[in-house]
């Protein structure tokens, strides 16, 4: 009935969070990589950039962990915090290549669990 289609269309609609989220996240990510190395290494970070793009990455997540598309949206709001967090805390922190899939994966798991 209209419910079903309703409720399909805001589906389809929401799922376009997902690949905004993820230019978002690859836009700020070039931009960082231009700038010079973190002093500060968190957990987040890896020894090299892993091959999986940004966008590829994000559309994995959408794929396998069945959250909602809403979760990447609050994902982002939570890295935002982190990373305030770390400026309050007089720490060096910029979102890059290097720990970019790592806070993404942990910040819309976190958001999984709450939504």
């Amino acid at each position: 009935g209209d419910r079903a289609e309703t409720m399909q269309n805001d589906a389809e609609q929401q799922r376009s969070l997902v690949p905004i989220v993820a230019e978002l996240l690859a836009k700020l990510v070039e931009a960082n990589d231009k700038l010079p190395a973190d002093k500060e290494i968190t957990v987040f970070h890896a020894q090299k950039a892993p091959a999986v793009s940004v966008m590829d990455y994000a559309e994995r997540i959408a794929k396998y962990s069945s959250c909602s598309y809403c979760c990447f949206v609050v994902g982002v709001i939570y890295m935002d915090r982190f990373i305030r967090q770390q400026r309050v805390l007089q720490r060096e922190f910029r979102v890059n290549s290097l720990n970019v899939h790592r806070l993404m994966l942990s910040s819309i798991m976190v958001a999984a669990k709450f939504f």
